[in-house]
């Protein structure tokens, strides 16, 4: 019988903790400690009591107590078995805390001191502090001397070591809240204007409540909770603004807004003129202001000592505006130009200038707006330059005259006032013959059952009004008797009536007469 030794474990606990003094293969460690075991046994396989395989075990114990761990290794060559413990003591650590004694708050505004007090540790035990004044990055000893004044981005460590040689740290942050910073901002301010004053916060993007007083004369109840207050002054006003921040920091500040006076005009009245005529508008300002004139559609216009010269094309109203150089205040004052359009003549003909006719020529404003115009009537027109010394043949609405051979081709100018303006027009005469109808074919013919033609000449149209307003030039027919053909011919604007008469002539009879004879 072969007797086989059993394997020989041995622990490697360089990094299981500290060695309990008198005590083999037991180590002490803090909570939340590493522990990493090595067991070591020639030839075998490890097993541990914690379901681990293999040489080395991690562990981290995370209550406080004794652990023991249980290797177990197998021969690979015999199978022989043995088993070896190892003793953990875990310690608890100490829970450091730091209070500020600020009744529970955890900002403070800037300048506001506070105390800090760590504990944890027994009664008189000493903590070791740190501080960082870059957000965490970099931790240096310090020593708390309380009070302490609020510095921001300071965060305290501090650190304690209990009687078992376990330590634990705890930072502390305390919120430190700008105060608010903003500054007062405003235009020029004219008595009468709306003025307007803006506190606007240093730091862009911040949000503030404000709370606003103003005194001095006038001041009317309470100023809205805003950015800005806008108010109508007559002279200077002192306004206070308290801005409290979102943390509840306060800053008060105030300013003083001063009103000037505004410049005081005159202008010309307001002015009526007819189309194309132009019009003076004055300003009557001291040499302390400067004046600027503009149309109302924005455009500027040169002014001579105040005066401007204009020729407005439709109604318009001119602002004129007269600056004080000194505080740039300004004042405007208006007047309009109303422009009346002038007379838009039209004349209308009855009849035709054909020699013979009657033609009536009548005069109308097309844009009297309802108002009743006066004309006159000239065979001149109206002198480009100069008075107007002609004399009217005629100031009626219309006039007639009959066209004559004698005539020759005139113009006849008309002027017709309506709305206080006037304009003239004109019309050309010229006379037109009316046509002559030349009739030729067989005017005179025979009763014989033939057909028989006539011809038309002299005209550019021909109605046969006898025969049902048959338009043409010619007409053939077969008649039994006289006839009388009426005709209506044209010839560009004239026309004439004529009747064209046609003889009928019987055919000779011939009589045959019977003798006889006797032989």
């Amino acid at each position: 019988i072969t007797v086989n030794n059993a394997p020989a474990i041995t622990f490697d606990a360089t990094n299981a903790g500290s060695p309990v003094q008198g005590k083999t293969n037991h180590t002490q460690i803090c909570l939340n400690d590493n522990v990493k075991l090595i067991a070591n046994a020639n030839n075998s396989d490890i097993t541990w009591n914690t379901g681990a395989a293999g040489n080395t075990l991690n562990e981290k114990p995370s209550t406080p107590g004794s652990v023991v761990y249980k290797a177990t290794a197998i021969d690979a060559t015999t199978g022989c078995k043995a088993s070896e413990t190892f003793t953990v003591d875990v310690k608890d650590r100490p829970i450091i805390k730091i209070n500020n004694e600020l009744n529970g708050k955890e900002a403070v505004c800037e300048g506001a001191t506070f105390n800090l007090v760590a504990s944890g540790l027994p009664q008189n035990s000493t903590y070791t502090w740190k501080k960082s004044v870059n957000g965490g990055t970099t931790y240096t000893p310090t020593t708390v001397n309380n009070p302490i004044t609020a510095v921001q981005n300071t965060i305290f460590r501090a650190i304690g070591t209990n009687t078992d040689q376990c330590v634990d740290s705890t930072d502390y942050t305390l919120t430190v809240n700008s105060n608010p910073v903003f500054n007062f901002s405003y235009t020029a301010k004219c008595a009468g204007e709306p003025n307007t004053i803006s506190v606007t916060p240093v730091t862009s993007g911040t949000q503030y409540q404000w709370s606003w007083t103003a005194e001095g004369t006038g001041t009317a109840g309470s100023l809205p909770n805003a950015t800005s207050v806008t108010q109508t002054l007559q002279q200077d006003r002192t306004y206070s603004v308290v801005a409290t921040s979102k943390e509840g920091c306060t800053f008060s500040k105030n300013t003083v807004m001063t009103v000037n006076p505004k410049p005081a005009f005159t202008v010309s009245n307001a002015q009526t003129i007819c189309s194309g005529q132009s019009v003076t508008l004055s300003a009557s300002v001291s040499n302390q202001y400067n004046l600027a004139w503009k149309d109302n559609a924005g455009n500027g216009i040169n002014h001579t000592n105040g005066d401007i010269h204009v020729t407005p094309t439709s109604n318009t109203t001119y602002t004129v505006r007269a600056t004080n150089n000194a505080t740039s205040c300004y004042t405007e004052n208006s007047v309009t130009v109303s422009v009346t359009p002038l007379p838009i003549i039209e004349i209308s003909q009855q009849g035709a200038a054909c020699v013979g006719n009657t033609v009536t020529l009548t005069a109308s404003v097309k844009n009297g707006n309802g108002a009743t115009p006066s004309f006159a009537w000239y065979k001149d027109p109206k002198p480009q330059t100069g008075p107007d010394t002609r004399t009217a043949f005629d100031n009626n609405e219309s006039i007639s005259f009959v066209v004559t051979d004698a005539m020759v081709p005139y113009t006849v100018y008309v002027d017709a006032t309506s709305q206080g303006c006037s304009s003239e027009t004109s019309k050309d005469i010229q006379k037109t013959n009316k046509p002559v109808i030349n009739a030729l074919g067989d005017l005179i013919r025979c009763n014989d059952g033939l057909e028989g033609t006539i011809r038309l000449s002299g005209a550019d149209v021909y109605t046969w009004t006898s025969e049902g307003n048959k338009i043409a030039s010619s007409h053939t027919e077969v008649l039994t008797g006289d006839k009388t053909y009426t005709i209506h011919a044209e010839s560009g604007i004239c026309a004439t009536d004529t009747s064209i008469d046609v003889t009928v002539l019987d055919l000779p009879q011939i009589r045959s007469e019977e003798h006889t004879s006797e032989l």
